[in-house]
């Protein structure tokens, strides 16, 4: 079992009462219902009225780290999450969505949300990973006369930026370029989930 979950011991006669002196489980003494509160071996013990008892040994495993990292992704990029102890496996919920590498390694495939879990020895943390969309494909002509000025259309709400500046210079809210001087010069259209 893990550390933070609990299960429910029977036996098969009743009237009996459970209990445990050890410091890594607590368990109801009517119930039988135990709960691991720290890592390693802890003894449940049945015992009747005439005295007789009976003992188990629950081994209770601690749960994985919080699983830390960016929790956000452009579509066909990466970021990388990680958790300790190390030695786990990476598991993506929907791999539609978000796909991970045995390093914890998250690739987006598509807009959405995807549980991304870590598991240690039978104990899982889970965290959440949205993927965001790019832009659409910027449009405009690929070619500018110094001196002239174009528009440039892609999403909405994002922001232009140009590079070199020497060479043009864009509106970063309109998408307006200005050729400044002969050469070449690269158009970035960033949407506001940084995509």
């Amino acid at each position: 079992m893990c550390d933070g979950s609990c299960i429910t011991l029977t036996d098969g006669t009743s009237g009996g009462t459970w209990s445990s002196a050890s410091a890594t489980v607590t368990v109801g003494s009517s119930t039988g219902l135990v709960c691991g509160v720290a890592a390693g071996a802890g003894v449940v013990s049945y015992t009747l009225a005439t005295g007789c008892f009976g003992t188990k040994t629950v081994t209770v495993n601690a749960q994985p780290g919080a699983i830390s990292g960016t929790l956000t992704v452009c579509q066909s990029s990466t970021t990388a999450l990680s958790s300790t102890p190390s030695g786990g496996s990476w598991v993506s919920g929907t791999t539609s969505v978000a796909t991970v590498t045995t390093g914890g390694v998250v690739s987006g495939v598509a807009s959405g949300v995807s549980n991304i879990t870590y598991t240690v020895t039978g104990c899982a943390r889970i965290a959440q990973v949205t993927v965001n969309a790019l832009p659409a494909t910027i449009s405009g002509a690929g070619t500018i006369c110094v001196g002239s000025t174009i528009t440039y259309t892609s999403g909405a709400g994002g922001s232009w930026s140009i590079t070199p500046t020497t060479a043009a210079t864009v509106n970063a809210t309109t998408g307006d370029v200005t050729g400044l001087a002969a050469g070449v010069a690269t158009l970035t259209y960033t949407s506001s989930s940084s995509c």
